[in-house]
């Protein structure tokens, strides 16, 4: 997220965009196993994964809801 939160908190009160909300968890975990939490909770969700490319693009897990 990129800016100050006070900017961020300006930006959110436009009706044009959804507030962000950005949660770290321990990296202990593998990515399989967060999304199976977070989808307990929610309804929709989804799992992104690189699994292929080189070894620094191939690394990245999106999980959103």
């Amino acid at each position: 997220m990129f800016g100050s939160k006070q900017q961020i908190a300006t930006v959110n009160t436009s009706k044009h965009i959804s507030p962000l909300k950005i949660k770290k968890i321990s990296v202990a975990s593998s990515p399989t196993e967060l999304f199976l939490r977070v989808q307990e909770k929610y309804e929709y969700a989804y799992l992104l994964e690189s699994m292929k490319g080189p070894r620094n693009l191939a690394q990245f897990s999106f999980i959103g809801f």
